[in-house]
């Protein structure tokens, strides 16, 4: 990735990014005409483009089961993770704009692919209409437990010294484009492990085979034996 390319189209974006961690969305076009809901037997369904335990997906999971609570309406969750998020945004676009389905975006698919890709297989401002902020978290960086590094600095360090033998697992855009702003700014030669979501990536980690990776907190749990 040339980094450098993309500065100027990540200006455009940067204020939806910080905006986006993880959103409800509907497709475009949808009418509240009557009371929601109002198909008692219908259930509501959040299409998320990560696989189950990230830390979009841990979010939608806990944000499904309070609504099912509050409204008495089944909510599942079906993960469609790969591509970027497309997968999942041309999910919500071919379903029936009722109010039932709905996309869990995150900064990846809302904001960080239209600074990375020059076109899009859906427009997040125009193909989609918002709902709510559902939550943001932080990211850190993570390495396998057996790790000689210990600090951040030691790990540029090491990389630094070693230009192309390290690499780092990205579960979305959105991490690695963290990551090679870290490439970037520490003039770094990191190469990319592209995984379907954080939870791929830190099973990479627990088992040494990629040497970082950035993730949600949500997605580290202490089974991954990951070390921040």
């Amino acid at each position: 990735m040339n980094f450098q390319k993309i500065k100027s189209r990540m200006a455009l974006v940067l204020a939806l990014v910080s905006l986006c961690s993880a959103a409800f969305l509907l497709p475009a076009g949808q009418v509240w005409a009557q009371e929601f809901p109002s198909k008692p037997i219908k259930f509501i369904k959040f299409i998320v483009p990560f696989p189950p335990g990230s830390g979009t997906d841990t979010s939608a999971r806990y944000f499904g089961k309070k609504l099912g609570e509050l409204t008495g309406q089944p909510v599942v969750v079906e993960n469609r993770p790969g591509a970027n998020g497309f997968i999942a945004a041309k999910a919500l676009l071919s379903a029936p704009a009722d109010g039932y389905i709905v996309f869990v975006g995150s900064n990846s698919s809302l904001a960080v692919n239209v600074a990375l890709f020059k076109k899009l297989p859906y427009d997040p401002q125009t193909d989609m209409a918002p709902l709510t902020m559902m939550m943001r978290a932080p990211t850190v960086l993570v390495v396998p437990p057996n790790s000689p590094y210990k600090t951040l600095a030691d790990l540029i360090g090491a990389a630094k010294a070693q230009p192309g033998k390290f690499n780092y697992a990205a579960g979305s855009a959105g991490y690695q484009l963290m990551l090679e702003a870290l490439n970037d700014s520490a003039h770094l030669d990191i190469r990319n492990v592209p995984f379907k979501g954080a939870s791929e990536a830190l099973i990479a980690i627990a088992s040494g085979s990629v040497d970082m990776a950035a993730a949600s907190p949500r997605a580290t749990p202490s089974g991954t034996n990951a070390r921040c």
